[in-house]
């Protein structure tokens, strides 16, 4: 107990000093960290590879935004390389409606960046309730489980 009552009771000087160390030093001394994918990220990027043009990506963008920091990176590194191979690509949420917001500008701005047209290169097919039946109904025939997209347009007009 004693060690953190001498902690408690430290200058704040000291800290600041302690943390502008801690701030500056790496720019001096450089720490090599190696990074190493994990095997599920090897795998998705090889598959993403493996892809042609004439092939389509349906990628379910359900997070909200509890979850954006972590999770909007992936999405845009996902869209990003399909992009890159000139894969199509479908996007939607299944599950979370909440995620409209925040996958669909960052969906455009991709798209932008990349020159993509929208109806030709990507689709963003928006929320429909049903989740898991909606799942199951992609699988039976995709154009009757989504008959339009997010903006109304009618998926057999894409």
């Amino acid at each position: 107990m004693k060690i953190l009552e001498r902690l408690s009771n430290l200058d704040r000087r000291v800290i600041y000093i302690i943390i502008t160390f801690a701030v500056i030093l790496p720019f001096f001394f450089r720490i090599k960290m190696t990074i190493k994918p994990l095997p599920e990220v090897k795998a998705i990027y090889d598959y993403i590879e493996s892809l042609t043009p004439s092939d389509v990506v349906f990628i379910s963008g359900d997070y909200d935004p509890q979850v954006e920091a972590e999770l909007s990176p992936m999405f845009d590194a996902l869209v990003a390389h399909c992009f890159q191979k000139n894969v199509k690509v479908v996007v939607s949420n299944l599950f979370n409606l909440q995620g409209i917001g925040l996958v669909e500008p960052r969906l455009k701005k991709l798209a932008d960046e990349y020159h993509k047209v929208y109806g030709v290169d990507y689709v963003f097919l928006g929320w429909r309730p049903g989740g898991v039946l909606l799942i199951m109904g992609m699988g039976e025939n995709f154009c009757k489980t989504w008959e339009t997209d997010y903006y109304g347009t009618r998926l057999v007009d894409l």
